[in-house]
């Protein structure tokens, strides 16, 4: 069936974090115009490479599509509860996303599901959700600029987008996550990426936590919360 991809696991490996996304079943959006970076798309649009889909092309094999980092189409940005790509960027070709455009601003890009390890984290059935404390710029990540957690007051700290066009070594001013907020498992890294952890004295867990293995937790709906005992 044209444009409908199946469930698709995607690995990719960065700074000695791997990262896998477990996408859903999921209709392909319409392309758009060709382009080659973000300057070519109408606003509200952004440059997409999709290696699963090709229009107007005959089937070719697989790996043969994948290497062709050159071009995209211009596409919307995703809206709240739609299938998105939590990593952005093309890993080849910085001035392409990856499969889908970020999410609108004032959404942030997570998984339902959310499995860790001090290796990796999953996102599975990631979709644009819509944080308690949600960005209100609807043009640019809003607050302060920053470039590590001194630059902030101390109830935020600097969390970086490696999702946008701006630089990737500027952050912005965020506030600690709350009890009761959603929040990604802490993987032990120094820099924030879309969030700041939980405010000292919580910590991230699941609503329900599976050990796998004794190597990975898996994390349904993951809130902070006061720490467990033991």
């Amino acid at each position: 069936m044209k444009g409908v991809t199946r469930m698709t696991q995607v690995l990719v490996i960065l700074c000695g974090i791997t990262l896998v996304y477990a996408l859903p079943a999921t209709t392909i959006p319409p392309e758009g115009a060709p382009c080659k970076t973000q300057s070519d798309c109408p606003y509200g649009e952004c440059c997409v490479h999709n290696p699963l889909s090709h229009p107007g092309s005959r089937k070719r094999f697989l790996f043969e599509q994948y290497s062709q980092h050159d071009h995209g189409f211009c596409r919307r940005a995703r809206k709240e509860t739609e299938t998105c790509w939590p990593l952005g960027h093309d890993p080849s070709n910085s001035e392409l996303f990856e499969f889908f455009c970020p999410c609108e601003s004032g959404l942030e890009c997570r998984g339902l599901e959310v499995h860790e390890s001090a290796t990796q984290i999953i996102h599975e059935r990631p979709q644009c959700q819509n944080p308690e404390n949600s960005l209100t710029d609807t043009v640019t990540y809003s607050g302060q600029t920053c470039m590590s957690d001194a630059d902030c007051s101390e109830d935020m700290c600097c969390v970086f987008h490696p999702d946008t066009r701006r630089q990737e070594d500027q952050g912005y001013c965020r506030a600690w996550r709350q009890r009761n907020e959603t929040c990604t498992p802490f993987l032990g890294t120094v820099r924030h990426t879309f969030e700041c952890p939980c405010k000292q004295g919580l910590q991230c867990r699941g609503t329900q936590v599976q050990n796998i293995g004794g190597q990975i937790n898996a994390h349904v709906n993951p809130v902070c919360q006061t720490p467990t005992s033991g």
